[in-house]
């Protein structure tokens, strides 16, 4: 549910699938995966995206200073909910 509500603060609607990877070992301090979503409810606008966290997370609930870039074209969108209220 986390990934799903970092998504959905940069206009992201996220598919059914959600792949996350990390955590496997001690020197994983990160976790990073894939996942389709829709920009802003529109269908038309579908892109598969990449995802990371910050360093040093401590479990797989910590979600924090998660990066969304779009597979395709590496374009970073917003990485923080006060960067989406400034276009608002």
């Amino acid at each position: 549910m986390k990934w799903a509500i970092e998504f959905l603060r940069r206009g992201l609607w996220v598919s059914d699938c959600i792949t996350v990877h990390g955590l496997h070992a001690p020197p994983a301090d990160f976790m990073w995966g894939t996942a389709g979503a829709i920009v802003d409810g529109d269908e038309s606008c579908a892109v598969d995206s990449t995802f990371t966290t910050s360093r040093r997370v401590r479990n797989k609930y910590d979600v924090r200073w998660v990066q969304i870039k779009n597979s395709d074209s590496s374009e970073n969108f917003l990485s923080r909910f006060k960067e989406f209220l400034a276009y608002a």
